[in-house]
């Protein structure tokens, strides 16, 4: 796509699953060297963004580059900036 991203269409049978049918939510496991980038949107709140980095702080997630989209002051459009507290 024209972000550069990779999204896999799987198959739902053996995926780890939680909730009701009604709104059910479904899990793949992958590796964590197949996530290398993650971005934050504008309205991402404080604490789903400190949720995120807790999880990306172990291990096996340092490698992964943490960015924050934001407005552009004079366009329509985004402006991809390193996250607050990204090395």
């Amino acid at each position: 796509s024209y972000e550069k991203e990779s999204r896999l269409v799987l198959p739902l049978t053996g995926a780890e699953s939680e909730g009701s049918d009604g709104m059910r939510t479904y899990y793949i496991r992958i590796s964590a060297s197949a996530i290398t980038e993650g971005i934050f949107g504008c309205r991402t709140t404080p604490t789903f963004q400190r949720e995120v980095r807790n999880i990306l702080s172990l291990r096996r997630f340092r490698h992964v580059k943490v960015l924050r989209a934001d407005r552009h002051p004079d366009r329509f459009s985004l402006v991809l900036k390193p996250a607050q507290g990204d090395g």
